[in-house]
């Protein structure tokens, strides 16, 4: 996949409506293995489960912008409340990266995120289509992610 077609697949997913995007996370979730969230208000919930010996949090949001800090607390809200070991979240075109007020500062400010208590992975679609070092990583813990990118957009 080139450049090109990879932008077309990102602006058509992230560019959908709020209820195609609802769907899409749910559609990940069900690819993933998980029990895919509820549709309409979701709780912050796009999917759940066991991988393994392992409780897995996932949560998608296609936004056409990198996700900021208050996407953080809303992830790390919903890895505390499902009680989770590992979160994953798949952001649309990725994180805001400041060094004290981005997503992953703001994320990593939480006492519980610093002791380690949760393995979480951060990832974009690019990171999905492209299979990055980030996807890599992940797929330690979710296998199920090739799956995903191996499904045509």
């Amino acid at each position: 996949m080139d450049g090109v077609q990879l932008r077309a697949i990102i602006n058509s997913k992230t560019r959908a409506s709020p209820e195609a995007k609802q769907r899409a996370g749910q559609a990940y979730a069900k690819m993933l293995g998980l029990t895919p969230g509820p549709g309409g208000a979701d709780g912050l919930v796009d999917g759940y489960g066991w991988v393994a010996d392992r409780f897995v949090y996932f949560q998608c949001k296609l936004s056409q912008h990198p996700l900021g800090a208050e996407f953080a607390d809303n992830f790390y809200a919903g890895l505390k409340k499902s009680e989770a070991q590992i979160g994953i979240m798949l952001a649309g075109v990725g994180y805001i990266d400041r060094k004290n007020s981005g997503f992953l500062a703001r994320l990593k400010s939480y006492p519980e995120i610093q002791q380690g208590q949760f393995i979480y992975h951060l990832l974009s679609l690019e990171d999905i289509y492209t299979r990055s070092d980030k996807f890599q990583l992940a797929s330690q813990d979710l296998p199920q992610l090739h799956i995903i990118s191996d499904v045509a957009p």
